[in-house]
């Protein structure tokens, strides 16, 4: 019998940077020969075509297939009644094309089952499907599309009339099942979670003459795109109390984004050049020996007035496959990502003292660091995407064998 397909349906792809593309890549990668992506050429925002996608869709060890477009670019001329008829115009063709290809590529590839990723800009998508095909839809979920508020009624509407359209939602944590069942009337029985995994072989390799390594004082790691959610300002905040207790502790910052500069700035007012370093974008080579550098990991994050939160926190378990324990905030997903007193510490991420104080706490006492360190590595090993692929692929199986699922 021939193991069961899907075809993931994206708005974006990479080489392009992002949370939901690595999820997707990563789940594909352990089953290329069952799994397909169909997704865009161009980038949507910039409305230029995707930079070095040939090289990468040729690398990829599953397929891939573009199209010109998956959604209107964002960038849109001077709101007049005539240009709003040609977006909505512009936009029906877009959709409309973008099912035909699904439709095609299903028959063509013979695929079980459709996976709508890029939930909140393909909320259209299910019940569009499900007007033309009884291919089983899976609606893949990552938490920050649905926790900030919706720009409008009907947007609200539509994102209820995608899960209701689809036969299994994903979820990658908790906090974002219990939000789909009590905002917007999700069945638990629709839902599946699946948190998202770590590649483990990455971090299994210690880097020789580590760049980061600073063995002569406890090492703090922070890592992420520099947007308010994530803490980092709270960090550096609380980072003068824990020099009280830790004054040889440095802090070393990852990533670029929004904050950048403004946290640069916050670094120098509170006088923090010595033990505070921005090392900007790291790439994936380099993150893996800087994880592998620190005592301990910290992100600090917390749900924004907006509803703007962390899905899961993918790093917490980057940092945990490295063998570092973390302080993380207790909001979104991350309380699914750290189990608090056994592979980090969760603290509100709106509290400096807290932050400060939780951060003292491990990188004083050696023995609780080092036993949340070895529970933190043996939790990211069972987290491998390995196991997550199987688990989707259990999901895919079970649609694509019900009665009612012919294509």
């Amino acid at each position: 019998m021939t193991a069961p397909t899907c075809l993931f349906v994206v708005t974006h792809y990479l080489p392009l940077v992002g949370g939901g593309q690595t999820v997707y890549d990563a789940l594909c990668r352990k089953v290329p020969e069952q799994f397909q992506v169909l997704t865009s050429r161009t980038d949507y925002i910039t409305g230029e075509v995707v930079e070095g996608f040939e090289v990468f869709d040729a690398a990829a060890p599953y397929k891939i297939h573009r199209v010109a477009r998956t959604r209107p670019n964002i960038g849109a001329p001077k709101v007049t009644l005539l240009n709003r008829l040609k977006g909505f115009l512009r936009s029906r063709q877009v959709k409309r094309e973008l099912v035909d290809t699904v439709l095609s590529i299903s028959e063509q590839s013979n695929i079980d089952t459709i996976c709508v990723g890029a939930a909140e800009a393909f909320t259209w998508l299910p019940a569009a499907l499900k007007r033309r095909t009884q291919t089983p839809i899976i609606y893949y979920t990552h938490g920050e599309e649905f926790s900030q508020a919706a720009h409008s009624e009907k947007a609200d509407l539509m994102r209820k009339s995608a899960i209701n359209h689809a036969d299994k939602v994903i979820c990658v944590s908790s906090f974002t099942r219990d939000l789909l069942i009590e905002r917007y009337d999700a069945q638990p029985e629709q839902i599946e979670l699946i948190h998202n995994g770590v590649d483990f072989d990455r971090f299994l390799k210690p880097t020789a003459d580590n760049p980061f390594a600073k063995p002569d004082c406890k090492h703090v790691v922070a890592a992420g795109r520099m947007v308010e959610r994530k803490g980092f300002d709270k960090l550096v905040a609380a980072w003068p109390i824990v020099l009280e207790k830790v004054p040889d502790a440095k802090l070393s910052l990852a990533g670029k984004g929004p904050m950048f500069d403004s946290l640069k700035n916050e670094i120098t007012q509170l006088g923090l050049e010595d033990s505070v370093v921005q090392l900007g974008f790291v790439s994936d080579e380099d993150l893996v020996a800087l994880h592998q550098s620190a005592d301990l990991f910290a992100m600090p994050n917390r749900t924004m007035p907006n509803g703007d939160t962390e899905g899961f926190g993918l790093v917490f378990l980057e940092a945990a496959a490295a063998g570092a324990p973390s302080v993380g905030g207790r909001a979104g997903g991350a309380v699914d990502a750290i189990a608090h007193e056994k592979t980090g510490l969760l603290v509100d991420g709106n509290d400096c003292a807290a932050i400060g104080t939780a951060i003292i706490e491990l990188l004083e006492n050696d023995a609780k660091r080092s036993e949340m360190a070895s529970a933190a590595y043996s939790l990211a090993q069972k987290s491998d995407w390995s196991a997550k692929a199987h688990q989707f692929q259990s999901i895919v199986e079970g649609l694509a064998n019900r009665p009612s699922a012919t294509k």
